[in-house]
């Protein structure tokens, strides 16, 4: 045949009527089927067999199949509209209506509906591509009828293919009109496929026909004559409007989805669905990649990103499929662009739950790896509600999903000015599950990592609203009333997770924070350090007492939920002392007793009744007591004291540390104020505090000025023996050294003695004993040399040692002492071995 008369028979072809078309299609089929029947061939058995099983494994999938197709009809970048209508007229009688724009049915569409397997579509061409999908509607009826329209035509009636498919019985009608014997029209009827016998509809119902009126191209009408295929278009028509998994998401070609649904005596509804993209811009450094935002309805707003996948790559990845999955041979012959798509909210709650798609939604197990939705030409089971992403071509759409992820979070996270929100920019890289490592290989594969990429939302800092995974932390969750998250990174310049991050991205986190065995919850340390920071804030800011009083509240809370010991403050200067500084909390090792105090409420009041008073003034800062107008809760009192860091007042524990709170370089003014101090907290006390008295390290005012109370004896002013002792020194002062000595080392008289209210002359007496003070001479070592020879003690012991007032009379006495060891002196008291730095002056033998 010439081309000429090709184009003639073509011609010829396009001016047959459609229903002629279709009629002499049934009749062709019908005779091949006698003739198989004639020829033993069983062909036609199994084409029906087959068309039932793979129509039930749709379940309830059959609307999307039948949307993709719909969807398909329209041209790409098309701003089509799809409308699905359901009439219920009772439990087991509906109809069930979907209609869409675009493009009529071609002969070519009607012959892959027949054909079992095959498609007018290329691979890569739209949605379908296996030639399957519309069996689909044998899980909701047995009598499918389509209307359809001509290419271009304007007709207020659809004018182009209008069909059904045959039954049983029409089948047999057919074939007895023909002229077959009942034995073989029976046969054959029984066996033929019903979707390879089309029959003509020359009436068109008033429904039918307004979708026509209305400019649509195409309805399907699907009869529900069971009370199951009821209940399931049902349900699955309140799918189409689920609004977490939005059906018009990634379905560019449409602009309007509508929903309508009519229940005698029940409640109807109608939905309108819509799309609207604007593109945004491309993403530097990934060719094919562009940023769009998609709206599908109120408050339904995306960040959708596209990727062109070089095709190449694709085919690579089909090339290395065909082992595994042989039917995917085919997808070699891959037409137009592939492209994946990444939609992450835009708006707060726009997402709960990530799915993945194949154009529509796939099944609820099909969990997307991001809090958002991903898009890719997967090759999908045959349902479409999951894959298998073991595959070559799947897992290189996944990869290169990923990819894309990864350069626009990147990108984005760059731009101070960003209009997308941190969360979204998050959304894309918080990869979890099976295909989280994707991600991670694509960030190194962009000279980053999961640990170092500035893609987590902080509180901003120093003019920055980014942090990575190793310096930022989740600020514990807890009923604060200052230690707020914001507050903390605005006060203490911490780096902490933003509270765009709810508790499910949260949890994404630290996920990722897990695959690098990263904590990012704080430690006692890192608390510690916050803490120190804002109370120096409070201070800055001339805080109020109650600001102080939550503020420790809040500590106290803040290492609770934390789970960190409170005793992490310990040396941390967050107690505002009485002239309004800031002191280390702690510091009670052991005995010492200086550490930070704090008043309890029934330390006041005893103060009042008692008298007795704080340490003086002079004394207070080492002391560190919290300022008396920060008043702590009680259960906040109870826990800083459990944990070490304050000790509540008590003038007996106080009293202990007084030796480490004087230093070694005391005043005298400083002295004289802990010696009355010492005083009134001994005489409230009583003689119970002797300890904590010694401890104490008391320095008291002498003839020569202050001196520790253990070198020191009681002047005339004071006992009858400090008469007779100072009349002693006085006169013999003039001759001896030693009497010099202890006479400067006397008492000054007590007229002259630091004043306290209501002392008497002998209470001071009591007390200055208690601290060491001797009523008589002080008995005072001989400073003598530890070891030695023999010969040297002879010598000792024959001319005595002046510096040691060792002098003639002690040698009298000392004489008869002998050695038996060189090292060792022997005394005859007590009949001991003593080294002679042992011997005190006053205590020679038989003295």
């Amino acid at each position: 045949m010439t081309a000429v008369q090709a184009t003639a028979v073509a011609g010829d072809q396009a001016q047959i009527h459609p229903a002629d078309k279709l009629r002499a299609q049934a009749r062709a089929v019908l005779k091949h089927a006698v003739a198989a029947r004639r020829d033993g061939i069983r062909v036609y058995e199994s084409l029906r067999n087959l068309s039932e099983v793979v129509g039930t494994e749709y379940g309830d999938r059959v609307l999307y199949e039948l949307i993709q197709n719909a969807h398909d009809a329209h041209p790409a970048d098309d701003q089509g509209r799809i409308a699905v209508r359901l009439a219920v007229q009772s439990k087991a009688d509906g109809v069930l209506y979907i209609a869409n724009g675009g493009n009529g049915f071609r002969w070519k569409d009607v012959d892959a509906i027949q054909n079992l397997a095959t498609t007018a579509k290329e691979v890569g061409e739209g949605i379908g591509n296996k030639g399957l999908g519309f069996r689909s509607t044998e899980a909701l009826t047995d009598d499918v009828r389509i209307f359809s329209r001509r290419t271009g035509s304007t007709s207020a009636r659809f004018d182009g293919y209008c069909f059904r498919f045959a039954g049983v019985a029409q089948v047999e009608n057919l074939l007895r009109a023909e002229g077959i014997d009942a034995a073989t029209s029976r046969d054959v009827a029984a066996t033929v496929p019903r979707y390879l016998v089309p029959m003509p509809l020359a009436e068109q119902p008033p429904v039918v026909a307004r979708y026509a009126e209305l400019g649509y191209a195409t309805v399907i009408v699907a009869p529900l004559r069971t009370p199951e295929s009821v209940a399931l278009a049902q349900r699955q028509v309140q799918a189409l409007a689920d609004f977490e998994v939005p059906l018009l998401l990634f379905l560019n070609r449409i602009a309007e989805f509508r929903i309508d649904v009519e229940t005698s005596g029940g409640e109807d509804y109608a939905r309108r669905l819509s799309r609207r993209q604007r593109l945004i811009g491309d993403v530097p450094g990934i060719e094919g990649c562009r940023m769009s935002e998609v709206h599908v309805g109120r408050n339904r707003r995306f960040l959708v990103v596209q990727r062109d996948v070089p095709k190449a790559r694709v085919l690579e990845a089909v090339s290395r499929s065909v082992p595994k999955a042989p039917q995917i041979k085919r997808w070699l012959d891959w037409q137009g662009q592939p492209v994946i798509s990444v939609a992450v909210g835009l708006s707060a709650a726009t997402i709960t739950s990530g799915r993945l798609y194949t154009f529509l939604p796939m099944g609820d197990t099909a969990t997307s790896p991001l809090l958002g939705h991903l898009d890719a030409p997967f090759f999908a089971h045959i349902d479409r509600r999951d894959a298998d992403f073991d595959l070559p071509l799947n897992a290189t759409l996944m990869d290169a999903a990923a990819e894309a992820c990864t350069g626009t979070a990147l990108h984005l996270a760059g731009q101070p000015d960003s209009p997308v929100p941190k969360r979204a920019v998050f959304d894309l890289v918080a990869w979890i599950g099976q295909h989280a490592r994707r991600l991670d290989k694509a960030l190194g594969d962009a000279d980053s990592s999961l640990q170092t990429a500035p893609v987590v939302p902080s509180i901003p800092v120093d003019g920055t609203g980014w942090a990575n995974l190793l310096d930022i932390f989740v600020w514990p969750d807890g009923a604060f009333r200052l230690l707020k998250a914001n507050e903390v990174a605005r006060r203490a310049g911490a780096r902490l997770v933003s509270s765009d991050l709810d508790d499910r991205r949260l949890s994404r986190l630290k996920a990722m924070a897990d695959r690098e065995c990263l904590d990012l919850s704080p430690s006692g340390e890192h608390l510690a350090d916050c803490a120190e920071r804002f109370a120096a804030s409070l201070v800055e800011r001339n805080a109020a007492w109650i600001t102080w009083r939550r503020f420790h509240d809040d500590l106290n809370r803040l290492f609770d939920a934390a789970r960190e010991p409170l005793g992490s403050l310990d040396g941390r200067e967050i107690i505002l002392d009485r002239q309004r500084k800031l002191r280390p909390a702690g510091g009670h090792d052991g005995a010492s007793g200086v550490g930070a105090f704090v008043r309890r409420e029934g330390n006041k009041r005893r103060r009042a009744k008692d008298g007795v008073p704080l340490p003086p003034s002079s004394l207070t800062r080492r002391y560190r007591f919290l300022h008396e107008n920060i008043v702590l809760s009680p259960q906040t009192l109870n826990a800083f004291v459990e944990a070490g860091l304050v000790r509540a007042y008590d003038p007996v524990d106080a009293l202990a540390g007084l030796g480490s709170a004087l230093g070694k370089r005391a005043n005298d003014n400083r002295r004289r104020e802990a010696l009355t101090w010492a005083f009134r907290v001994w005489r409230t006390a009583g003689a119970g505090i002797r300890e904590a008295l010694l401890s104490a390290r008391l320095w008291i005012p002498t003839a020569s000025g202050w001196r520790p109370t253990t070198q020191v004896a009681f002047s005339a002013s004071w006992t009858p023996i400090g008469r007779t002792l100072e009349n002693f020194l006085v006169e013999a002062s003039s001759v001896s050294p030693d009497c010099r000595r202890l006479r400067d080392a006397l008492l000054v008289e007590f007229t002259t003695w630091p004043e306290v209210r209501g002392a008497t002359r002998r209470q001071w007496i009591e007390f200055l004993t208690l601290l060491g003070v001797t009523d008589g001479l002080h008995p005072v070592a001989s400073r003598l040399q530890q070891s030695g020879q023999g010969w040297q003690w002879d010598a000792l012991k024959r001319n005595g040692d002046t510096r040691a007032a060792l002098d003639h009379d002690w040698c009298s006495i000392a004489a008869p002492a002998s050695f038996s060891h060189p090292y060792t002196m022997y005394t005859r008291k007590g009949e001991a071995w003593r080294l002679p730095a042992q011997i005190e002056y006053g205590k020679l033998p038989d003295a």
